[in-house]
């Protein structure tokens, strides 16, 4: 995610200097610029996760199958705990027994009711 903050960064260094050109054509290109950083942020936020992030949501994903008595494959139900993963890693949740958590949370389970299934 250090990248995001980057482009975002660069997004601002260059609004802040299109705020500061006279010239209408550099002001332009540097609001075109900025919305190109900005779309790549947006793009890379999405798409992109950082190897040990990966690793983060893999062994959320694997716990919270566990508390679901889920095997680990490829099925509709594991497919529905991925993208919970997925999406809450998006959101920026990178500690695995938080991802676990809010996974069965937003699944509308809790770790004990999990268990008793």
């Amino acid at each position: 995610m250090r990248k995001v903050e980057e482009y975002k960064q660069n997004t601002k260094h260059c609004r802040a200097l299109a705020s500061l050109v006279t010239r209408p054509e550099a002001k332009i290109t540097l609001e075109e610029i900025a919305k190109v950083w900005e779309k790549v942020a947006a793009l890379r936020e999405r798409v992109a996760f950082e190897p040990e992030v990966i690793e983060t949501m893999s062994a959320a994903f694997v716990a919270a199958c566990d508390a679901l008595q889920l095997k680990v494959g490829d099925d509709p139900a594991t497919r529905v705990v991925a993208e919970k993963v997925i999406n809450l890693a998006q959101r920026g949740i990178r500690d695995p027994d938080m991802l676990r958590t809010m996974t069965l949370k937003e699944l509308d389970l809790s770790d004990e009711s999990a268990r008793d299934n």
